[in-house]
Formats: structure tokens, sequence, C-alpha cells
């Protein structure tokens, strides 16, 4: 299960909830940041 304030994100097995698409709204990322094959989120260089 996955919590954003006070609501339930997405729940479900690991495979269902770790996608690309609800990491980056769990985490208010933009589109492509999370990589769900290595798990790693890519962060933008300053």
């Amino acid at each position: 299960m996955c919590i954003k304030g006070d609501c339930v994100c997405a729940q479900g097995t690991a495979d269902e909830i770790f996608t690309a698409d609800i990491i980056n709204e769990l985490y208010d990322l933009e589109p492509g940041v999370f990589d769900p094959i290595s798990g790693n989120i890519r962060l933008e260089d300053e």
C-alpha cells in the first residue's frame, strides 16, 4: 500500500504498485523520472 498525505495512493502487490506512473504520482515527480526496472529515481543535475 502506498500512502500520500492522508489518502491511499495505490494498493496491491509490489509488481502492481511499483510502476513508473504510481511512483511519479506518489512523489510528485515528472514523467519518466522513475525507472521501474532498476528501481532508481533519476535526479536532475543542478
